[in-house]
């Protein structure tokens, strides 16, 4: 099963659900891997650029494998990764290696996630290409032939018209949606459950579970979305 793990906007939990997946995945016997394409935000370790969440995902998959896999294109800069490659002149983003270190991930895995960066519309990066376009979600799809998306929202103010546009956005885009994590991101957010139910009554995409990684029941819960996952692919 091969998924685009995509979020209503940056900082809602999708590398957090993604690893505590992976884990999950790794205490039942399930082999595992994820995968951060393209990321920007990164410190240099001995002299190479690494990104904290591609480094988690790296630390959370099975075999613990290569970075340059996990993580191909690597930018400084903590901005949208287009930004960061135009400024810092990086090397325009290549299908061929994606799909190279996505397949050496993938191989002998029942799971393979692949993170996003930011929201679901937000740009990747700059194809090799000579207009240079622009990559989309969507694309990472197509391209590494991806079954679906699993949408983490944020729950923070503003979560309802997110959620909402980016269930939409994937819609257009004709690409299948497994499902909804809604991510706890503050226990203490007001009016968290009314928030909750109107997420339940709005989107049309099925919501999996309701996560909170300080929670006692995190586990039981993010081990709930593992299997609804699994048991809604259907391979080809």
């Amino acid at each position: 099963m091969r998924v685009l793990i995509s979020g209503t906007d940056t900082g809602v939990g999708k590398t957090t659900i993604s690893t505590m997946l992976l884990r999950a995945a790794a205490m039942q016997g399930i082999a595992a891997r994820g995968m951060k394409p393209i990321a920007s935000g990164a410190e240099r370790i001995d002299g190479v650029l690494r990104n904290s969440d591609a480094q988690a995902l790296r630390e959370a998959s099975h075999g613990t494998p290569d970075y340059s896999d996990v993580n191909p294109y690597c930018f400084e800069l903590h901005v949208a990764p287009h930004i960061a490659q135009g400024r810092e002149r990086g090397p325009p983003v290549d299908w061929q290696v994606l799909k190279r270190s996505a397949t050496r991930l993938a191989t002998d895995t029942r799971l393979f996630l692949v993170e996003g960066a930011g929201g679901f519309l937000s740009p990747l990066g700059h194809a090799a290409s000579p207009d240079g376009t622009l990559l989309e979600h969507a694309d990472l799809v197509s391209q590494l032939a991806l079954d679906g998306v699993l949408i983490v929202v944020g729950l923070r103010l503003g979560c309802l018209n997110h959620a909402r546009l980016t269930e939409l956005a994937i819609a257009h885009a004709n690409l299948r949606c497994f499902g909804v994590v809604l991510s706890v991101l503050d226990a203490n957010m007001p009016a968290l459950q009314e928030n909750i139910e109107s997420l339940h009554t709005l989107l049309h995409t099925p919501i999996l579970g309701v996560v909170d990684q300080h929670a006692a029941h995190a586990n039981v819960q993010i081990n709930r979305v593992l299997s609804l996952m699994l048991a809604a692919h259907v391979p080809a």
